[in-house]
């Protein structure tokens, strides 16, 4: 077995290794997660799609007064709120502006 002489201590490099170990599995984990993520959007894309036909059609606003008139008894009808719908879809533009940029960062670091 050689002997080597190194400038740190076996503590400071296992504790080194293990920060950067978890560091890994981390992002390993969080991988794992956007994948899943951008899979389950994938397939709902034509959900999405479909609910924002709906939502430009005039049958939204005669569904929306209909509630508002005579509402049916347990009905969930959160997809005819004012902004339910309008919110969603501002929300998810946004969401994927901020995934663009954050595609843009994770390219700049991965390509050193």
């Amino acid at each position: 077995m050689a002997n080597h002489s190194y400038a740190e201590s076996e503590a400071d490099f296992c504790s080194r290794i293990t920060r950067e170990e978890d560091k890994m599995n981390e992002l390993l984990s969080l991988v794992q997660t956007m994948n899943a993520c951008a899979a389950q959007m994938q397939r709902d894309l034509p959900s999405l799609s479909q609910l924002l036909e709906w939502y430009e059609n005039p049958q939204w606003l005669g569904d929306h007064d209909r509630i508002t008139i005579d509402p049916p008894e347990n009905l969930r009808c959160g997809v005819l709120s004012e902004d339910g719908l309008y919110d969603l879809f501002a929300d998810i533009s946004e969401e994927a502006i901020e995934l663009e940029k954050l595609c843009r960062q994770l390219r700049t670091i991965t390509r050193r």
